[in-house]
């Protein structure tokens, strides 16, 4: 169960400072493109659509939809889903190709709705030298030394959070949720985190987010408890007593923080030219809320219901419930 709600955390930030676009393993093509690539178009206009949709909806998504047809076809094969002639593409090997490439080479290919609440001159939308121009502009305020200015804002938010979960039931889900956007709202507006104004930043967020995906941050269960537990533990204890998380203790985390990790082997920020600008943001995060997590609190699930909302993000549909205890 502490596993569960540590991936859940996880999930929430890398999802919310990633922005929530969709980069996935596919590319969209036209019948001659598809000449002597493997797989089946299915049925005249709806090809096999009903078949991506169904399993889209079910807890693996589409997952179950592209292992089908790996096993049959290999690792690249076609195929025509939501109106549109597609070439699906796995592995890392067309991770690298994809996500590596000169700029221009692959184009990034919003669902609609992303390009219409976007328009065309946003960062995910823009190729070439605009968007290099708008990812300098906003390398710095996202780069370590950029962020180190944040640390204390968001140590005390995570503090004063985690004071609050005492004594009542916890929706993990939502206080994630809750958790990133006033981070978010702070830096890019100096949105205090609670009023009128942030209510209304996270009203529209969540109208935007609708419309992208992201992929799950990744916190292997049994090297939780061997690393993660023990390794904030042994921060706290070598802490002098009344004494704060530090900068320096959060920048030298070297399980949390710095998981070594084989190159375009985890997508969760993306790779290459258009690798999230908010990698190392997210990772200050979920680094910072962890350590105080684990040195506060035990905590128990109270609900066993497994299923996900079916959605573009996986997400588990009860919120996850819990009840926390002071350790």
């Amino acid at each position: 169960m502490e596993v569960s709600m540590l991936m859940i955390m996880g999930v929430i930030s890398t999802v919310l400072v990633s922005i929530l676009f969709v980069f996935q393993i596919l590319f969209w093509a036209t019948p001659k493109d598809m000449e002597g690539i493997p797989g089946r178009l299915g049925w005249p206009v709806i090809g096999e659509s009903f078949s991506f949709i169904s399993e889209f909806s079910s807890p693996s998504g589409i997952f179950t939809f592209m292992n089908k047809r790996q096993q049959k076809y290999g690792k690249v094969f076609k195929s025509f889903v939501l109106g549109r002639f597609t070439v699906f593409m796995t592995g890392r090997e067309a991770s690298k190709i994809l996500l590596s490439g000169k700029d221009g080479m692959v184009s990034l290919n919003l669902f609609y709705t992303g390009q219409q609440v976007l328009g065309p001159t946003s960062l995910l939308q823009t190729t070439g030298d605009a968007h290099k121009r708008l990812r300098r502009l906003i390398a710095e305020p996202l780069s370590i030394d950029g962020l180190k200015k944040y640390f204390n804002f968001i140590n005390s938010l995570t503090i004063s959070t985690l004071d609050n979960w005492h004594g009542r039931t916890v929706l993990v889900l939502e206080e994630a949720s809750t958790f990133t956007l006033q981070v978010i709202g702070h830096m890019i507006m100096s949105l205090e985190p609670s009023g009128e104004e942030q209510e209304k930043f996270r009203a529209n967020f969540k109208l935007i987010s609708s419309s992208f995906a992201s992929l799950p941050f990744k916190i292997p269960g049994t090297a939780f408890h061997r690393g993660i537990k023990e390794e904030h533990l042994e921060i706290k204890a070598k802490r002098e007593s009344g004494t704060s998380l530090t900068w320096a203790e959060v920048n030298n985390m070297p399980y949390t923080a710095k998981s070594p990790l084989r190159p375009y082997s985890f997508l969760g920020f993306g790779n290459g030219p258009r690798m999230c600008p908010g990698i190392n943001l997210a990772k200050i995060e979920i680094s910072i809320f962890i350590h105080h997590l684990v040195c506060t609190y035990k905590w128990r699930g109270l609900d066993e219901d497994d299923s996900v909302q079916p959605t573009l993000v996986r997400m588990p549909r009860n919120k996850y419930p819990i009840i926390v205890e002071a350790l």
